[in-house]
């Protein structure tokens, strides 16, 4: 197999949407000759997150290509004293713009990871809404953090950025929205998750149907405060927007004096370490339940015909 077949194998191996993105940098050209190197950069929850920007930078071959030998050389590859490193410079280069090339294809192809869906409607959001994708269990062997628009650890200023990256699949007309749990756990002020959804609303304003879900509380968590402010401005932002329906997930996960249902949490991750963030499988079949009868009103209601998701 050739080198070009080998990278085209390996690269139809690999979900080009994945949580854990890619970012190919190339300083060939510079002193030893540059390198390559792919950095993958994830997060959970409670961290930073940084994604959906895969680059591949091609730096070497016209600033610095003779500096495999240290002469310092400003040539294309082949300054004085400096053939072999800048040789490696220009192979690094083309190497990124193939790179460059199959991601530009593959988005104009439809080849990204498949969006998550349910019951025709397309998920965004983070880690919380993912538990209801078919397909999560596929991405959890692979320890994915990333299944198109949702992304583990994710606000929604983040949510705000990747949309507007244009780097995930095409988007359905029907949207269903998770978000804003973050925000709680790395305490975003409140008034920047609140410009944030604003922000991501008006992306999606050709959608036929927007549901946009409430956040369920989080146990972990010693005040509920900050949960209630976001779920506050989350009914408020979608007042008055046609498109917009509320699903009040919060409610299905606290009793009638407003504390949070314990036996719907997952209490621990598979390391062993404290969760009380996620809902677990007896929280994730209330939630399916629950909002498919949340669609199916929608539908009564609004007199929407079944539509076939872009990205099918």
């Amino acid at each position: 197999m050739s080198e070009q077949a080998g990278q085209q194998a390996l690269l139809m191996s690999v979900p080009l949407a994945g949580a854990a993105q890619m970012f190919l940098d190339i300083a060939g050209g510079q002193r030893g000759g540059g390198g390559g190197a792919r950095r993958e950069r994830g997060g959970h929850h409670g961290g930073s997150y940084r994604h959906g920007r895969g680059h591949g930078r091609g730096g070497g071959g016209h600033h610095g290509g003779g500096g495999g030998h240290g002469q310092g050389g400003r040539g294309r590859g082949s300054s004085r004293g400096g053939q072999h490193g800048g040789g490696r410079g220009l192979h690094r280069v083309a190497q990124g713009r193939v790179e460059r090339q199959r991601q530009q294809s593959a988005q104009s192809s439809g080849q990204q990871a498949p969006a998550p869906i349910f019951e025709n409607y397309q998920l965004i959001g983070d880690s919380m809404i993912s538990r209801i994708s078919p397909i999560r269990a596929k991405y959890n062997a692979q320890k994915a953090k990333q299944i198109g628009y949702v992304v583990h650890g994710q606000t929604c200023s983040q949510l705000h950025r990747l949309i507007k990256s244009k780097s995930c699949p095409p988007l359905a007309k029907r949207l269903a929205i998770l978000i804003g749990t973050n925000d709680a756990l790395k305490n975003v002020p409140l008034e920047c998750t609140k410009n944030a959804l604003i922000a991501v609303l008006k992306c999606f304003k050709e959608s036929d149907s927007i549901v946009l879900m409430t956040i369920p509380p989080i146990p972990r968590l010693d005040s509920q405060e900050k949960v209630d402010g976001i779920n506050a401005l989350i009914k408020e932002v979608a007042k008055g927007i046609d498109n917009v329906h509320v699903f009040d997930l919060h409610k299905l996960f606290v009793d009638e004096s407003g504390t949070p249902k314990m036996g719907l949490f997952q209490r621990t991750f598979q390391s062993g370490d404290i969760d009380l963030i996620h809902f677990n499988k007896e929280g994730q079949s209330l939630v399916k339940t629950k909002l498919s009868e949340f669609f199916k009103a929608i539908e009564v209601a609004t007199g929407l015909q079944q539509l076939k998701v872009a990205t099918s």
